[in-house]
């Protein structure tokens, strides 16, 4: 999700983007950073990743939606939205 909206942006906001994103990412727990890497950066399903770091599917997804949340609210504070 935040790839596709990083790629719509012009260059300046990009780079802006992606340093919102990398310093939230690096806020989040161990546990929480490596669901957003295997999910979002390994392309894992949600049922893979929630094994790994030993939460249920539904626990699993439910965290994904408060982190994109939080990038979201991240990102809006700081000006970037969808173009």
């Amino acid at each position: 999700p935040l790839e596709s909206l990083i790629q719509k942006l012009d260059h300046k906001k990009r780079i802006k983007a992606i340093k919102v994103i990398r310093e939230t990412t690096e806020e989040l727990s161990e546990q929480d950073q490596l669901l957003v890497r295997l999910v979002y950066g390994s392309d894992q399903p949600v049922s893979v990743a929630a094994k790994v770091i030993d939460l249920s599917v539904s626990a699993a997804r439910g965290r994904l939606k408060g982190l994109l949340t939080k990038y979201r609210e991240r990102l809006l504070a700081q000006g970037i939205r969808e173009p």
